[in-house]
């Protein structure tokens, strides 16, 4: 059984889910919408799902070009479209779920933002300690950071 276990198991080199999950837990607790915090504590399974997903191409069935459209503004906000006009407020309880994963994506998206210095951030983590501790190698400052990211959450 071992090795069957072991057949499905895929390296990657990312933050990964814990990690995306606790950062949309902690921005929850600062959020200070209080319509829209309500709606995702009372849905926080549908947020820890969004968190993660935009990088569920990357390891899973050769889909890194799809995972990577669903990390930028324009898949998060053609999500953000189909809402406002699919849903009417007050949503229901399924909207609401589909509201919190959107929630999540978006944490996901900031937090990849500071991480790794996209989107015009040129001062990302990653950045800054490549530059520091690594002569300017981005790839082993990634690689370095997100284990130790991983072991602090």
């Amino acid at each position: 059984w071992v090795y069957l276990l072991l057949a499905f198991v895929v390296h990657t080199n990312a933050c990964g889910i814990a990690t995306h999950i606790e950062i949309s837990n902690r921005a929850l607790t600062w959020f200070r919408d209080t319509k829209h915090a309500a709606i995702l504590e009372r849905n926080l399974g549908a947020l820890q799902a969004g968190s993660p997903f935009p990088d569920w191409g990357y390891s899973c069935g050769n889909m890194g070009e799809e995972s990577e459209a669903a990390h930028w503004p324009p898949f998060i906000n053609a999500f953000a479209k189909h809402i406002r006009a699919s849903y009417k407020q007050p949503y229901t309880q399924e909207q609401e779920k589909v509201v919190s994963f959107l929630f999540g994506m978006t944490s996901h998206y900031m937090a990849d933002v500071l991480w790794h210095g996209l989107a015009d951030v040129e001062n990302g983590f990653i950045n800054v300690d490549a530059a520091l501790n690594f002569h300017g190698d981005y790839s082993s400052a990634h690689s370095n950071c997100d284990t130790a990211l991983v072991s602090i959450f």
